[in-house]
């Protein structure tokens, strides 16, 4: 692969050649065919080949043609590349090739940079296609990663990078559910040792896999129970607790209307008697009103609420359902008040914990 060729010069038009003036599109092409010609060999290249071009179509060389100086070359980059290694006799070019072009530093730094970045990309892209990088995936990479003249910094950031996307895809697939088993979670511990890297998690996002990996247990797994500091039954664990607002539906009156014929007679100027009988009406709603605050405490068999004006318990057997809510949990019972219990601290995982237990009391 050549990185140059030869290309004709444009002719001067009728105006052109009537002031003698050259085509300046003409400068760039006699540049690339002046590279052209010494390709195979650019520390040949003459500066006073240059300063002569420069001279003849009177044009400034240091300040203008950005573009075509960054294409001229990225062309020649682009066939040391094709090997994908940065041979030493190569790299001696490529800064011969820069001064001459007068870029600056910054721009072939960072034309160099995307171009073995992307290369180095895609290799661990290959090698890590099977979730896996052998021995030999290793060394492969390590070659590459010098051919490129790559710092080991730099390398390994694009590893992680790269691989790392693999682990987050898992993830987003494990959990897609909303669950994480314990033999997705083992196949996650084999692939970041497969892949040789650790996903980084913040603190949000583990207490996300965590309760996953709950959500998980309390379907499928045994229930992790916890202490409790209230006397229970016999063979009678403790689930879950937390402080409530107990509430439950009250009728009050919300205004009297009065009814009934009536009618007065003027006496005299200011005083009038009534006649007739007026019934008052009542105007009631049901309201869900706050009755104690306590401790709720979820069991293997019953709801127990420790509250400040008095205790309640409701068996597990006498729920005929329950809805829940983002601030709490509407318990609906065979008998009796149904209360409204007021939370929002997880209140999935107590929803899902009591279903289970209802689920297996039937």
């Amino acid at each position: 692969m050549k990185a140059y060729k030869h290309r004709n010069l444009y002719k001067q038009n009728f105006i052109q050649k009537f002031f003698k003036k050259l085509p300046k599109k003409n400068f760039i092409l006699e540049i690339e065919n002046y590279l052209d010609e010494h390709e195979d060999n650019l520390n040949e290249l003459s500066y006073d080949s240059l300063s002569s071009l420069v001279s003849k179509y009177k044009v400034n060389w240091s300040r203008s043609f950005e573009n075509n100086k960054r294409q001229l070359f990225e062309a020649y980059l682009d066939k040391v590349l094709e090997d994908e290694v940065i041979e030493d006799s190569e790299h001696k070019a490529l800064k011969k090739l820069q001064h001459f072009l007068q870029l600056k530093d910054a721009v072939v730094n960072n034309i160099i940079t995307q171009k073995t970045h992307k290369i180095y990309k895609n290799k661990v892209t290959e090698l890590t296609k099977d979730n896996y990088l052998d021995d030999s995936d290793k060394l492969t990479l390590e070659k590459i990663k010098k051919d490129l003249l790559l710092s080991d910094e730099t390398a390994n950031q694009i590893y992680a990078q790269t691989a790392g996307k693999i682990l987050e895809q898992f993830v987003n697939n494990a959990v897609e559910d909303g669950r994480l088993s314990p033999d997705e979670e083992k196949q996650l511990e084999e692939l970041q040792s497969n892949l040789g890297i650790s996903i980084s998690l913040d603190d949000k996002s583990k207490a996300v896999l965590e309760k996953y990996k709950l959500y998980w247990t309390i379907e499928n797994g045994e229930l992790p129970t916890i202490d409790s500091d209230i006397n229970l039954q016999k063979n009678e664990s403790l689930y879950f607790k937390t402080n409530i607002n107990w509430h439950e539906l009250r009728t009050v009156t919300k205004r009297i209307n009065y009814t009934g014929g009536t009618g007065r007679i003027r006496i005299c100027k200011g005083v009038y008697y009534r006649i007739g009988s007026v019934k008052p009406q009542r105007m009631t709603e049901d309201v869900l009103t706050k009755i104690d605050t306590g401790m709720l405490y979820l069991t293997s068999k019953r709801l127990i609420f420790i509250g400040t004006k008095g205790n309640k318990s409701i068996k597990l057997n006498t729920i005929l359902m329950f809805e829940p809510y983002s601030n709490g949990v509407q318990i609906e019972k065979a008998t009796g008040k149904s209360p409204m219990l007021g939370f929002s601290d997880n209140v999935e995982v107590f929803s899902m914990i009591l279903s289970r237990l209802i689920n297996e009391t039937m």
